[in-house]
Order: structure tokens, then sequence, then C-alpha cells
């Protein structure tokens, strides 16, 4: 990586859905203390913060509604 990753990034990382590899990533994590320490930080915050959102079920035939826009129809159980 030729370039310190900016925080979008890095958030991205700690919540796991940094689009594409992260081993580039990752390596330079290794190697920066600097992006090493922001990463750490937003880490931290994301673990202690994520917990405490409420977990909300999708409201009843959510799926089946989805499916008939995108005229993809399920088979019968």
């Amino acid at each position: 990586m030729a370039r310190h990753p900016d925080e979008d990034e890095l958030i991205a990382l700690a919540l796991g859905t940094l689009p594409g590899g992260q081993d580039e990533l990752l390596r330079h994590l290794s190697l920066c203390s600097t992006c090493r320490s922001a990463y750490d930080d937003l880490a931290a915050a994301v673990d202690s913060v994520l917990p405490a959102a409420p977990a909300l079920a999708a409201p009843a035939g959510f799926d089946a509604r989805v499916l008939e826009r995108l005229d993809v129809h399920r088979p019968a159980p």
C-alpha cells in the first residue's frame, strides 16, 4: 500500500465490511504504527458500540415482498 488508509477503510475493516481483499491493508497495519494505533482505537469503539445496537427482525412478510418485487419465486415448502 503506497498510501495510508483513510478512516472509512479502517472502519470497514473493523466492521468486517471492507470490499475486496484486506491483505494489503493488514500488511500496512503491521508495518505502520500510526495507522495501527488509529485502527485499534476504531476497532475498540466498534467493539463497545456494536453490542448496544438493537437487533431488529425484518417485519413479517418482508422476504416475500422483496422476492415478489424482484420477480423471484421461492419453491413451495
